[in-house]
């Protein structure tokens, strides 16, 4: 009877064990895709730049309306040496983002380009690309003062998933 019982306790806690612990493999999917790549200057005395290229999926609403779920381009320097300061810099740059886009889950596709002109190269773009797997290649091309002056270009690709809750 006590073996019974001990049997009983044990098969009851390994049921426990069992709604919390699942079987087979767990796999988180990424939300946020990083990579460093070195970038020319522009001007030709200064050393190359490395950037923070970042893809990541985001919700957002358009000021009080609906939330669409988005992917995110971001290409910054990681930097803040003084010497190179964004804040102190009388040289600009002019960039242009290109972002080559593919929902792996939907089949939509597309490409979007952005300008801007700043202290530094920097590139953004916020795409509704539908939820699902997407993959996406940026490529930004920055010169000197305008883009054509001595233009610079690096190239980063990601995948990620676009989803409606990703935190």
């Amino acid at each position: 009877m006590r073996r019974r019982c001990t049997t009983a306790m044990v098969a009851l806690a390994m049921a426990v064990a069992a709604l919390f612990v699942s079987g087979g493999t767990a796999a988180a999917a990424p939300h946020s895709h990083l990579a460093t790549v070195s970038i020319p200057s522009a001007y030709p005395w200064e050393a190359p730049y490395s950037l923070d290229v970042n893809g990541y999926s985001g919700l957002r609403s358009d000021y009080g309306g609906p939330y669409h779920a988005f992917l995110a381009i971001n290409a910054m320097p990681r930097t803040t040496d003084p010497i190179y300061s964004q804040t102190w810099r009388f040289l600009s740059f002019a960039s242009h983002t290109e972002v080559q886009w593919r929902n792996t889950t939907t089949g939509a596709s597309g490409v979007v380009h952005q300008d801007r002109t700043a202290n530094y190269p920097w590139g953004e773009a916020f795409i509704d690309t539908g939820l699902g797997w997407v993959e996406y290649t940026i490529t930004l091309t920055s010169g000197a003062l305008i883009q054509q002056l001595n233009a610079q270009r690096v190239t980063s690709s990601g995948a990620l998933e676009v989803t409606l809750n990703p935190f």
